[in-house]
């Protein structure tokens, strides 16, 4: 999920977003991001079940329930 999401990232918040939030693990179907700013972290919140979508959709089968963000 972690490899996952680092190699969607770019497709689905674009380059420059995707540089500055990185995931770094999974627990309980919840991924953690750590994100640059507050302002990036506002993006990727924007584009949460988009996220989860594509991940799972990969994946098979629901592999991730929610979002946690860190700063």
């Amino acid at each position: 999920v972690v490899e996952s999401f680092n190699r969607l990232a770019p497709e689905i918040l674009g380059e420059t977003i995707a540089r500055s939030a990185k995931a770094i693990y999974v627990r309980n179907n919840i991924l953690t991001i750590e994100c640059a700013s507050s302002l990036i972290m506002q993006e990727v919140r924007y584009r949460e079940q988009e996220i989860i979508k594509e991940i799972n959709k990969q994946a098979g089968m629901p592999v991730m329930e929610k979002i946690r963000y860190v700063s």
